[in-house]
């Protein structure tokens, strides 16, 4: 039985063509809410963004819960656009309270009111060939003022409003490409990159990939979903984010085209964690903005690197000792990405990742 109930899966055919019509959707529904969020302040949004697999959506799980922040949901699929009206419908539809292990396995428990990466398809809307292999997806402030810009400020306000919240928190691994188009439409936004040790990061990645190569197989709505969705990371629609180097790009493809998935994501590793260095990191722009948070320190310091992140973000209001805590307990290393590579495939993933690793972490 497909995870993707069959009414959500009518309801998303919108998404498979032109988005014009729900971009329309999304714009009235702005003018009927206009008294409503018209004293709303988006006030140091906090966009998440890393290579897929790195913590991330346990980094957005970890804000999510401050009584301050709104997220997208997993209900806000299909009608993203309207997500405000739309999750109002949702309401009243019988919605199953308990909470599932979602499909990655990997013992994150959701149900629809958790957070989810959703905002892809606003950014694909109006923007074209963002995941386009064959140039690069870097926006940058250059773009200037653009009809994105305003629909999703009042966007992320509708967001705010639903919630009651002050404080708007977005997952978006693509968002790697964007980071200073989005600090120019907020300059006082927070940014939390997540990274990984390349040989537990890309252990993941391939086990993740076989996964839903299975779903998608065996499950075309799940197929569907993952498309309309535009997450792009793992399965018959793998698509890498084209930093701007075009041998690695096709060297990555070639890898993919012949089944060798763990070359394929050591290439793309290292791709994109060249791109945090050479253009996030040490970019004076970020200085005071950008927070790269290892993997390995997460699960094992978890409460500290919490509360530097809560501190960071300017979170410290309404949480007690209780909270931090909860957390630090909650948050473990995984045991079942214990690699299974061949002695000659980690030599292979520790030379195409090697170089960028010791400058990364040292």
């Amino acid at each position: 039985m497909s995870k993707i109930p069959l009414y959500l899966d009518v309801l998303g055919r919108p998404l498979d063509g032109s988005k014009k019509a729900l971009i329309s959707l999304g714009n009235l529904e702005t003018k009927l809410l206009s008294f409503d969020i018209e004293d709303v302040e988006i006030e140091r949004p906090v966009f998440i963004s890393g290579l897929a697999r790195a913590g991330s959506t346990t980094l957005l799980e970890v804000l999510a819960s401050h009584p301050d922040v709104s997220t997208h949901q997993y209900r806000d699929y299909p009608y993203v656009h309207a997500h405000y009206f739309w999750r109002k419908l949702r309401w009243m539809m019988p919605q199953k309270a308990e909470k599932i292990e979602r499909e990655h396995k990997d013992r994150i428990m959701v149900n629809a009111q958790s957070p989810e990466a959703m905002d892809e398809p606003l950014w694909t809307s109006f923007f074209e060939g963002l995941h386009n292999t064959d140039k690069e997806n870097i926006l940058g402030a250059e773009i200037g003022r653009h009809p994105f810009e305003s629909f999703y400020q009042d966007h992320i306000k509708k967001n705010l409003c639903l919630h009651n919240a002050t404080r708007f928190v977005s997952k978006n691994n693509y968002n790697l490409t964007r980071l200073k188009y989005l600090k120019s439409i907020f300059p006082d936004a927070r940014f939390i990159i997540p990274v990984r040790n390349p040989e537990s990061h890309i252990a993941s990645l391939v086990k993740q990939n076989k996964l839903f190569m299975e779903a998608q197989k065996n499950d075309p709505r799940s197929k569907r979903y993952t498309k309309r969705t535009e997450h792009y990371e793992f399965g018959d629609g793998f698509t890498p984010i084209n930093f701007g180097n075009d041998h690695a790009m096709k060297t990555i493809l070639d890898h993919w085209s012949k089944g060798e998935y763990a070359l394929a994501y050591a290439h793309y590793w290292t791709m994109a964690h060249d791109y945090i260095y050479k253009h996030i990191m040490f970019d004076p722009e970020f200085s005071e903005s950008v927070e790269v948070v290892r993997y390995d320190n997460l699960c094992e310091e978890s409460e500290d690197v919490i509360r530097h992140l809560v501190a960071f973000c300017g979170l410290e209001q309404q949480l007690g000792e209780v909270w931090f805590k909860e957390w630090g307990v909650k948050i473990i290393s995984p045991e079942y990405y214990a690699s299974a590579f061949s002695s000659e495939e980690l030599s292979q993933i520790r030379a195409i990742t090697g170089a960028t690793h010791e400058r990364l972490w040292s």
